[in-house]
């Protein structure tokens, strides 16, 4: 007899292997510094995403010149954000296309340390995405409002791989860090691998939409491959759904940098003017 293929059992099915790759690839590597750890979460994700969506790392930017610190998780979307590639190998996106940012960590075991990760994500969620108010949607045309829409505003995470705070001491050092900064600074969701997510309280339940939260949700006691598939959810969910925009070079290009041109009319090399056919002439301007 075949099994019933509902939601709840693929999802199921897919938790469990999702959780049993990851355990295969991040315990092994655990306490290994660098960037492996990095790319074995990178690699999860891409697996998990739509193939719309490229998963790298790099450094995020705006049409200011303001560039983000070196983020470990960058998602963009690849149909709207140009990767620029120097030498090195670092890599840098414009904020417009960028839908989702994260910190990998393999141990966060003090409240300093999650500050610091916490200020990592923000040094992208600070980045104009407006292009100073010129920038719309690619999805409805509206002007992009990332202070009080959370659809517009760059989702971010982080991702503790093995050691982290109790969860007590990690809402205690977000408590901290909210309280000085602005609501839509604030980082989305915190992951500790096999022990907890952290994210936020809203009117209809828990949630990652930090303009509506009145408290902090904790999701903890469940089985290990469900609190993975919580995770990938919240970040799959979020990336299709935050608002790009077209990246404009016209408006990264300050007016210094562009080129000085000789300008040439038609009738500079006839005699006559009236020697131009008419569809070459000057345009007289309306009366």
């Amino acid at each position: 007899m075949t099994r019933e293929a509902t939601v709840t059992t693929l999802l199921r099915t897919i938790g469990e292997q999702m959780w049993s790759d990851f355990n295969q690839c991040v315990l092994p590597h655990a306490a290994q510094l660098g960037e492996d750890r990095e790319e074995i979460v990178r690699a999860c994700l891409r697996r998990y995403l739509p193939s719309r969506y490229g998963v790298s790392t790099g450094f995020v930017f705006d049409s200011n010149g303001t560039i983000s610190r070196q983020i470990d998780v960058v998602i963009y979307d690849t149909l709207e954000c140009p990767v620029f590639h120097t030498a090195g190998g670092k890599r840098f996106f414009p904020c417009e296309g960028v839908v989702c940012v994260g910190e990998v960590k393999s141990r966060l075991k003090s409240v300093r340390d999650a500050i610091g990760a916490f200020e990592a994500l923000q040094t992208v969620k600070k980045l104009d995405r407006t292009a100073s108010d010129k920038n719309l949607t690619k999805r409805d045309g509206r002007p992009l409002e990332p202070h009080s829409n959370h659809l517009d505003q760059i989702f971010s995470f982080v991702f503790v791989v093995s050691q982290c705070l109790t969860e007590e001491n990690m809402r205690a050092a977000l408590i901290a860090h909210l309280r000085d900064f602005p609501r839509h600074e604030w980082p989305n969701v915190i992951f500790a691998f096999d022990n907890y997510l952290l994210t936020f309280a809203c009117p209809h339940g828990y949630c990652p939409n930090p303009m509506h939260a009145w408290g902090i949700s904790v999701i903890e006691g469940i089985e290990r491959h469900e609190l993975l598939t919580h995770f990938v959810q919240k970040v799959a969910q979020a990336v299709v759904v935050t608002s790009t925009a077209s990246f404009s070079y016209w408006d990264y290009l300050d007016a210094e940098s562009l080129p000085k041109a000789t300008i040439y009319p038609f009738d500079s090399g006839s005699p006559l003017y009236a020697d131009l056919p008419k569809h070459m002439r000057t345009p007289i301007p309306d009366q």
